[in-house]
């Protein structure tokens, strides 16, 4: 029970996974992507059981190195699975070597690793597939300047669509995935992860006679922060003042002691990270009074000049602020 896509935009290798594990009734959290080395990134979905020797070891033999794809062909077609076995896992991934290549490893034949532009994987592959092809608006403001940055700001709109879903029907987690998402992408030579990222829910109302209306915003928001070998959720309610953290480890270590560890964060005197950050991701539901709708997302990023998002702080606390002028900029995009 899984979402794990290799993908790519604009010709940039973009790998998504999810945290949600289920054991029967009950449901925790684990990394499934995992930043092996610095060009190899791999996620697993299927049995944590086996999932966590195969993780353990690859990490053991390839981290700090530059693997070649022989090298990880011959790793994973050799690797002792247990005969027969009642436990599947899959792998997919990116190896950059000579050329970026998504990977996809079963463990029920493990003699070969197949090549494909992309792979998705888990229970959450359909839903993911669906917001591919999705149609919704997507909107930031001013042309990204490279290939890569468009292609963070497309991996962030489908995973804001995602995320959205956290707060309103909670779907996901019914066909067991969800919780949260991160993402990796391929920096030139080397894998890194979309890190601090902030979530959150609005619906905008626009009255085109009197250019007024209202905008609403769900009090729910997530911040998501990568320290590559581990994650931080951080979920925060506006309505109960109350901060929760989720630490996502590897799979292949529950690191008891992380919580003392985590930089800026006290768990104890419940201090989090700032709402402050360096992507803001908002998923929205639009309506104006001519009828006109429209459902997407909008990615800022924290230099973003003018941005009409924006976080103030006065006495210590932190408020999320949307510049209501912007809906007319929204109104003609749409219209």
């Amino acid at each position: 029970m899984t979402l794990l896509a290799g993908f790519q935009h604009q010709d940039v290798p973009l790998l998504l996974g999810d945290f949600m594990i289920l054991a029967g009734p009950q449901a925790y959290t684990r990394k499934k992507v995992h930043l092996i080395s610095s060009n190899l990134a791999v996620g697993w979905t299927g049995h944590v059981f086996l999932a966590k020797p195969i993780l353990r070891d690859l990490y053991r033999m390839f981290n700090g190195t530059r693997v070649s794809q022989q090298e990880l062909e011959n790793f994973l077609t050799g690797y002792p699975i247990p005969n027969p076995s009642s436990m599947l896992v899959h792998l997919v991934g990116w190896i950059a070597d000579d050329e970026p290549r998504c990977f996809l490893w079963n463990s029920s034949f493990p003699s070969q690793l197949f090549y494909e532009p992309y792979h998705v994987d888990g229970s959450g592959s359909n839903a993911f597939e669906n917001v591919l092809k999705s149609e919704e608006h997507f909107a930031i403001q001013g042309p990204p300047p490279s290939n890569i940055d468009e292609a963070i700001y497309f991996a962030l709109f489908k995973a804001t669509a995602l995320m959205s879903d956290e707060v309103l029907s909670k779907a996901n987690r019914k066909i067991g995935f969800g919780y949260g998402y991160e993402l990796l992408y391929l920096d030139g030579n080397e894998f890194k992860f979309v890190d601090d990222v902030l979530y959150s829910t609005w619906e905008f109302y626009y009255d085109l006679n009197s250019k007024g209306g209202n905008v609403r915003f769900y009090p729910t928001v997530y911040k998501y922060r990568s320290f590559d070998y581990y994650s931080v959720i951080q979920t925060y309610s506006f309505r109960s003042k109350t901060t929760e953290f989720n630490i996502v480890t590897p799979v292949f270590d529950d690191m008891p002691n992380v919580f003392s560890k985590i930089p800026g964060v006290d768990v104890a005197k419940g201090v989090g990270f700032p709402l402050t950050s360096r992507w803001y991701c908002l998923y929205f539901r639009f309506q104006a009074s001519d009828n006109t709708r429209a459902t997407g997302s909008l990615v800022f990023p924290v230099a973003q000049p003018n941005s009409p998002f924006h976080i103030d702080k006065v006495d210590g606390k932190e408020s999320l602020y949307f510049k209501f002028d912007f809906l007319q900029t929204l109104y003609r995009l749409f219209k």
